[in-house]
């Protein structure tokens, strides 16, 4: 055997920890100290492929009309507050005290629309909490 037959080898294997209800994530050596087996990469991609029918979308008739609804919401609901926001900076007419508040609700209008429509309709809609841990808290 030659050294590019061995590299040629150690190219189509990757080292996966011991299989663990709570960690499934691949370790490229084996710098944690946990044993870890070799498989080859169709095997890793066995195993991801069945994770992935665990996690991923659920794409029954009722998701799919929430995400057309969620989609149309979150793309008026940002134009319609982008409009509020240029038409008062534009034009001066509009500078009173009355359309500075409305200008702060707008402005927390799109804080809601960027981050509580993307979450809410992918909880809905994924089988899984893909969000990790901090926003699981």
């Amino acid at each position: 055997m030659n050294i590019t037959h061995i590299e040629h080898q150690l190219e189509h294997q990757v080292k996966v920890p011991t299989p663990n209800y709570m960690d499934i994530s691949l370790m490229y050596g084996n710098e944690s100290g946990r044993n870890a087996d070799v498989y080859s990469l169709a095997d890793v991609d066995l195993l991801f492929a069945n994770i992935e029918l665990d996690i991923y979308i659920d794409l029954g008739v009722v998701n799919i009309i929430l995400i057309v609804l969620y989609s149309a919401i979150f793309i008026v609901g940002l134009l319609g507050n982008i409009f509020v926001i240029v038409a008062i900076i534009k034009f001066k007419s509009l500078r009173t005290l009355t359309n500075y508040f409305l200008l702060n609700l707008t402005v927390g209008d799109i804080l809601v629309i960027l981050v509580c429509i993307p979450v809410t309709l992918g909880s809905t809609v994924y089988k899984k909490w893909i969000y990790g841990q901090v926003l699981c808290n």
